[in-house]
């Protein structure tokens, strides 16, 4: 630090800066004529001399002393600082009041497409249901046939005639009036090829149940008039059910791998939890077994415990790939958890695994009542392809076919299964991988019937 500045008393650390303007600049000029001295000086001067050297020290602290002095000069003012904050400050808060304008109006703009998007969703999602009742109808007669036989006028239909004579006879036998409720109610699910055991018990039963049993017998002779099970009779029958089999047998050819989807896996190895209003694997084998109401009610935890390579009407399940099969099939912890939710089911519909080996299965101790449930339930049913299609994809094809073969005794030896005859013999047996297998349960199929046409002679 230089103890005067060209002998005006001041340093440039000590005072300059709160100097006036005129008088810096005094001092710069000052400094500079000072430098500018040196200089002429030096030039006189022999370059190896004492002098020289002395200037030329001299000539350096000057010209560090002009950089100061330029420095302080060019430094703003306090009262030029105060109103460039002051100026940053307002430009600031506009930017932010501009910001918050933004947001408000981003917002609002976010939320009307928001709306627009769920008012096109619902108006595509009715089209698109439309259009597929519309196709359905088109493409099948008999459901055409199905419809307009229950749009027409109750009280003309000649079902409803045949219902009300009934129910006038069963009336007059116990003296009284049935109501209209009991006249016109119609089971949808009754039980195939009882009709000896009705004729053995009817005179234990009440007049009401046997007033239900004439309906019910009357509805399956109309039914089958109308094609009373037209829907799964066409689905069953349809090019689509056909083609699907056929696609599962030979391995969905066409199905593109998808490596970085793994739903399936990861729920699978207890990752994540099924969706929706769904759990963790886990849980649903500690919790729900044994908790029909729960299993009977929920729909949407299946596609998880046993996914199949065809998308499902879950969206929130995915389908299952390829590369995700070999996972699970390499996996002992992930196949344990498959058999697991087998068994899980099996007790859901009154059976249990008797053999893991082989798939032998045996009636549980409750299955009369869950056979109750399993008979007149079709989604059971489709839950059962869903199960065995599973099964085979993930390295269980060998418990199959002793399933279906217990099936198939219930439903011709026992009689207790009769409404599930129609998708074991024309979709389960049909998705048997091993075609010797296929042949052996259609073999074993004719001797039950054989065995049953016999029995009745």
């Amino acid at each position: 630090m230089l103890e005067d500045i060209g002998g005006f008393g001041v340093t440039v650390n000590e005072g300059l800066e709160y100097k006036p303007a005129e008088y810096k600049s005094v001092v710069k000029k000052t400094i500079e004529q000072k430098s500018l001295t040196i200089e002429q000086d030096q030039a006189e001067c022999d370059e190896k001399s004492d002098d020289y050297k002395e200037l030329e020290a001299l000539k350096q602290n000057t010209e560090q002393t002009l950089q100061e002095v330029e420095k302080v000069i060019n430094r703003p003012e306090p009262e030029e600082m105060i109103d460039k904050i002051d100026s940053l400050n307002k430009e600031l808060e506009s930017k932010k009041s501009e910001e918050i304008r933004l947001k408000k109006e981003s917002a609002k703009t976010i939320e009307n497409l928001q709306n627009k998007v769920k008012s096109l969703e619902k108006e595509k999602k009715v089209t698109v249901i439309e259009n597929k009742v519309q196709q359905y109808k088109n493409e099948n007669e008999s459901l055409k046939e199905y419809t307009s036989l229950h749009e027409e006028t109750c009280d003309d239909h000649p079902f409803q005639q045949k219902i009300d004579t009934i129910a006038d006879d069963v009336a007059n036998e116990r003296g009284g009036d049935v109501s209209h409720q009991s006249q016109t109610k119609v089971h949808k699910n009754k039980k195939d090829d009882e009709t000896l055991e009705e004729n053995t018990s009817m005179h234990e039963e009440s007049d009401e149940l046997q007033f239900q049993r004439k309906i019910d017998t009357m509805t399956d002779e109309i039914a089958n008039e109308k094609d009373g099970n037209i829907l799964h009779q066409s689905q069953t029958s349809s090019k689509y059910v056909e083609d699907d089999i056929q696609q599962y047998i030979n391995g969905y050819p066409d199905q593109e791998d998808d490596p970085m989807r793994n739903e399936n896996y990861n729920f699978f190895m207890d990752e994540i939890p099924s969706r929706p209003n769904g759990d963790c694997i886990d849980t649903i084998h500690n919790e729900w077994w044994g908790d029909y109401k729960r299993l009977e009610e929920n729909k949407k935890y299946m596609q998880w415990l046993f996914p199949v390579r065809a998308k499902s009407c879950n969206r929130e399940a995915q389908e299952l790939f390829p590369h995700e099969i070999q996972k699970i099939c390499n996996c002992k912890e992930a196949k344990d958890r498959l058999l697991l939710s087998y068994k899980l089911m099996l007790d859901f519909y009154g059976i249990k695994l008797e053999n893991k080996k082989d798939g032998t299965v045996v009636r549980s101790d409750n299955w009369e009542e869950r056979f109750e449930n399993l008979n007149r339930s079709k989604h059971n049913h489709n839950r059962i392809t869903r199960i065995l299609k599973s099964l085979g994809e993930l390295g269980f094809e060998h418990l199959k076919k002793n399933f279906i073969k217990f099936i198939l005794v219930e439903i011709l030896e026992r009689k207790t299964l009769a409404n599930l005859q129609e998708s074991c013999c024309n979709y389960w047996i049909a998705i048997l991988k091993d075609p010797s297998e296929r042949a052996e349960m259609e073999v074993f199929y004719q001797q039950l019937t054989t065995n049953q046409s016999n029995s009745l002679t």
